[in-house]
Formats: C-alpha cells, sequence, structure tokens
C-alpha cells in the first residue's frame, strides 16, 4: 500500500484527484488539506506528496525540510514553468528528492503510474510537460548585460541559468553554488545539465567556454 498527502488550495482539485488515485486500492490517501501548515506538518507514514502548483506557489513545500527524500508529484495546469519545480529540491545538501510533474488533465491511469514511479525513486514527467521544461525561456536582459538576440533559440539561457554559470566559472561547486544562491544543490544540478544541453557542452570548462564566447560571462 502507497500511502499519499494530497495539497491543493482548491477543494473540488483535491477531491478530484483524490479520487481519480484511489480507484487503484494498491494507494490510500491518509490526509489532504490546503497546506502543510494546515495538516500540522506531514504524517510519518507518508510516501508520496502529491501537490498542485497552487500549493506549490503558496511556499508549503518549504515545510518539509525535515523529509528531505519524500517524493513529490506536482500537478500542473497548462505549461510548465521551470520555477514550478525550483520549490521541491529543498532537501539537505546532497539529497535527491524522487520528484514527478503531470498535467492535471492526466488521465486516471498515467496518475496512479507516475505516483507509483516517485514512490519507486524515480524521477517522471508527461511528455507534453517535458517539452516545456527543455524548452528555452526568453528574457530581455538588463542593460550592460549580456545580449542572447543572436542566439538560436536553443542556447537562450534563462537568468538563473546565466547566475549558476558564472558560479561555476568561479570554480565552485554545486553544493557552493546553492548556497551562494539560495537554492537547493539538487536544483544548481539541474541547471547545469540545462546549461550543458543549451551550450552543447559536456563538461564545465567546455560550458565556461562556450558561455564566454557568447557574452554570458564577463572576462
Amino acid at each position: 500500500m502507497i500511502n499519499l498527502v494530497i495539497l491543493s488550495t482548491i477543494p473540488a482539485l483535491r477531491a478530484g484527484l483524490r479520487a481519480l488515485i484511489v480507484s487503484d486500492p494498491d494507494f490510500a490517501v491518509i490526509a489532504t488539506g490546503s497546506s502543510l501548515a494546515a495538516l500540522a506538518g506531514i504524517p510519518a507514514d507518508t510516501h508520496v506528496l502529491v501537490i498542485t502548483r497552487d500549493a506549490l506557489a503558496d511556499g508549503a513545500v518549504r515545510a518539509f525540510s525535515a523529509r528531505p527524500d519524500l517524493p513529490v508529484l506536482v500537478i500542473v495546469e497548462g505549461e510548465l514553468d521551470p520555477q514550478d519545480l525550483a520549490g521541491i529540491g529543498v532537501g539537505l545538501p546532497g539529497e535527491i528528492r524522487p520528484w514527478g510533474v503531470i498535467s492535471a488533465e492526466a488521465p486516471a491511469e498515467a496518475l496512479q503510474a507516475a505516483v507509483r514511479a516517485v514512490a519507486e525513486g524515480l524521477m517522471v514527467a508527461s511528455p507534453e510537460l517535458l517539452q516545456s521544461l527543455l524548452s528555452p525561456v526568453l528574457f530581455e536582459p538588463e542593460a550592460g548585460e549580456y545580449d542572447q538576440s543572436g542566439l538560436t533559440g536553443r542556447e537562450h539561457l534563462t537568468e538563473r541559468e546565466v547566475d549558476v554559470l558564472r558560479e561555476v566559472a568561479r570554480g565552485l561547486t554545486n553544493k557552493q553554488i546553492a548556497l551562494a544562491l539560495g537554492i537547493s544543490e539538487h536544483t544548481v544540478k539541474f541547471h547545469v545539465s540545462s546549461v550543458y544541453a543549451k551550450l552543447g557542452a559536456s563538461n564545465r570548462t567546455e560550458a565556461v567556454r562556450k558561455g564566454a564566447r557568447r557574452g554570458f560571462i564577463p572576462l
């Protein structure tokens, strides 16, 4: 039996998710609420936390630093913003939390499969959300910053990715970057991997070299 807690600020959404999940007898929803504060914490026998984007944005996930290994499944309506996932990597340095992200429109079978996967320690994402997660996020550079106008879509970096790349150029480790930027080490690893993919780099040295050539790193 896999025990779940469902968090959403929308009562109807909580009820709908519960109905879909418990249609499989392998799952039991042991608690639901609008936030972890409303539940007074996570029950000790919770195996997976299912949380909707509205509850995630409400800062609810920050409260479970005491359970850095707790698998989390994020339910997203519409397109996925990579920043939606930043809150789930709040474990202790060096910890990697199993997580998944799935559309709120997913059928019961897909939702149940995603819950089962994260419960087994995997990281999962529905194809349409994974595509938006890997797509570049465009933004306007501030005066005196880098100019991305001449880059292909694949090479555009988000502002946070540029921050991480510049710390990599300083020779900092993932743990040191996490401390410097106030994010989790898991989130740093996510951004470093994204930078590699967008710049076509296979290691830190190559990423720094290509980033400097494109103006992301001041010389």
